[in-house]
């Protein structure tokens, strides 16, 4: 087999495992300093190019994903869990929430909210 033809089958193979990811979260975490980021089972994981993850970071993505799930109204089962790593994977955060989460927060204040979305996650 030629050698581009095999490097184009692994390329779609990798790829064949990974799930859609909505081009507005696409959008969302080109704003943030990630390395990489994939959607795989509903759970996106993304990587920073931070040696060190604060709290700050997860609570920031997870309302900036929340905000934009009520702005472009993606399927709320798409994202599931979020996992968020340093750029040496030995320190993150995991959301145990996703678009359904997001929906939820649709009927609570802003306060209420925030409480909510803080108690989903988790340090790693």
């Amino acid at each position: 087999m030629k050698k581009p033809l095999l490097a184009l089958l692994l390329i779609t193979s990798q790829s064949a495992f990974a799930d859609k990811i909505p081009n507005s979260i696409e959008n969302l975490i080109a704003g943030y300093d990630t390395r990489t980021h994939v959607l795989e089972s509903g759970e996106l994981a993304i990587r920073y190019n931070k040696q060190a993850l604060m709290i700050d970071a997860a609570k920031s993505l997870f309302s900036a994903i929340c905000d934009d799930y009520f702005m472009n109204k993606w399927s709320p089962g798409t994202i599931k869990k979020i996992t968020l790593w340093s750029v040496t994977s030995d320190q993150g955060y995991k959301i145990n929430g996703g678009g359904m989460e997001c929906k939820k927060t649709g009927s609570m204040d802003f306060k209420q909210a925030e409480e909510y979305r803080t108690s989903l996650i988790e340090k790693i």
